[in-house]
């Protein structure tokens, strides 16, 4: 079975986003409201969008995967990047 990227990112040191503010964060993009957050592209083309919160120092990350945490723009840009703009 192949791991998760998710998986493998966390395995390597990757910071867990606290459950607090992934609910606010989802909550707000469900609400259809547009939240003007910039996307940007990864190396496979997924999609994450620079969100307005921080967390330990750093800015926080949504991907528009389902299947995807959100997570730091450090660790997105370690283990998904390089980040481009969409």
């Amino acid at each position: 079975m192949t791991e998760h990227p998710m998986d493998r990112a966390y395995r390597l040191g990757a910071a867990r986003i606290p459950e607090d503010i992934a609910i606010e964060l989802c909550e707000e993009t469900n609400c259809g409201v547009p939240t003007g957050w910039p996307e940007f592209l990864d190396r496979d083309s997924d999609i994450w969008r620079l969100t307005d919160r921080t967390h330990d120092g750093d800015a926080v990350m949504l991907p528009c995967a389902a299947d995807m945490d959100p997570m730091l723009r450090r660790d997105v840009e370690a283990h998904f990047g390089p980040l481009l703009p969409a």
